[in-house]
């Protein structure tokens, strides 16, 4: 059997723990030729949910670390190799300050580990559009090093685009290369008849964060007035100035989500139009297609971009926000919401990328056995 640990220091704070890490361990746990195991490195001065801490905790399939913020990538490394009982174990890094730490593990602790890298960002990009220029230098620091062609790594990719940026950069060698979008839990997700609005005006939802760069104040300018349609804002936090005619909701639960995204007709999305953020992979374009519903995205939907424009029953992707007003934003048949959940569930869901890694832990055991 082979084991299995998986690497994450975004804590489970994190926007995306339960729907891209916490997620992934459930399913993982129910194969029985895998022994999965979640490593947490949790930010110690960070708000932790303790409910979810704690049933995390006691669970023998997770370990976690804590660290201070800044914290020191060596000193980190020593911490989880010793919790790694065997040179032969595969370690599944989420992004680049996981993958650096097992990095460091391979190249002085334990030689005979196999490290996969999730790529998930082009976080270089990222942090310079933040003015971030000290984090700019060590991310890509850490890249030039995780990328080096004689590290022995293995690189998932969460989109080809993200693929060919860094490859452009750097020779990365496509023999260890797969690639898994931030793939929606469609055993949450999933289209559902009965949960559809019968009601005659277009329903429209925003799920996401709060950062100013997500556009919540334009997409409520958009539609709040827009006739025939009815704008709701799910949110992690509760917006402080509210829009009337736009209802809100903050803090829901997955499956509170899911069951009130069935009954809209588009979920939208408000992106710039930099690097980092076309090759992303937005899981909640995943979540909203997971459910039927058609995307309406403004300026890009990331790496989905060519998909929605290629396959017009996704929704639309437009740059001016003038063509909203003078387009037909018609409300979904039954029909279409099952073609396009079908269509999610068999090309972005947790289950495709599932077989995919499974795919790859596999292709790692084969090569050390030739």
């Amino acid at each position: 059997m082979k084991k299995i640990y998986y690497l994450t220091v975004e804590g489970i704070s994190s926007s995306v723990f339960e729907s891209q890490v916490h997620s992934l361990k459930k399913e993982f746990s129910k194969d029985k030729n895998l022994d999965f195991n979640l490593f947490i490195g949790q930010l110690i001065k960070s708000r932790i949910p303790i409910k979810k801490f704690f049933n995390l905790f006691f669970d023998k399939k997770v370990r976690f670390f804590f660290l201070n913020k800044g914290f020191d990538y060596v000193k980190s490394a020593k911490k989880i190799a010793k919790k790694i009982y065997s040179n032969d174990v595969i370690l599944h890094c989420r992004n680049i300050e996981a993958a650096y730490i097992g990095l460091i593990i391979k190249q002085k602790i334990l030689p005979n580990i196999n490290i996969i890298y999730d790529v998930r960002g082009y976080v270089e990009g990222e942090m310079l559009f933040f003015k971030r220029e000290t984090k700019f230098k060590i991310f890509k620091e850490l890249n030039d090093a995780l990328f080096s062609v004689d590290n022995g790594i293995y690189y998932n990719f969460v989109s080809k685009d993200l693929y060919d940026l860094y490859n452009k950069k750097y020779t990365i060698p496509k023999d260890r290369v797969i690639f898994c979008n931030s793939g929606y839990n469609d055993a949450v997700f999933k289209f559902i008849s009965s949960e559809s609005d019968t009601s005659k005006e277009t329903k429209i939802i925003y799920i996401g964060g709060n950062q100013s760069y997500q556009n919540i104040n334009k997409i409520e300018q958009l539609f709040s007035k827009m006739d025939g349609v009815s704008l709701t804002i799910v949110t992690s936090k509760p917006i402080k100035v509210k829009k009337e005619g736009v209802t809100y909701y903050h803090n829901l639960k997955q499956k509170e989500l899911s069951k009130l995204t069935g009954s809209f007709d588009y979920g939208i999305i408000y992106r710039s139009n930099h690097d980092f953020n076309k090759i992303a992979t937005p899981t909640k374009v995943t979540e909203y297609l997971g459910k039927g519903l058609k995307v309406i995205a403004i300026g890009n939907a990331g790496a989905y971009t060519k998909d929605i424009i290629n396959n017009p029953l996704l929704g639309l992707v437009v740059q001016n926000t003038d063509e909203l007003n003078i387009m037909n934003l018609s409300k979904s048949t039954l029909k279409e919401k099952e073609e396009i959940s079908l269509f999610a569930k068999n090309t972005y869901s947790l289950s495709v990328n599932l077989k995919k890694y499974t795919d790859l832990y596999n292709q790692i055991s084969n090569d050390e056995n030739n």
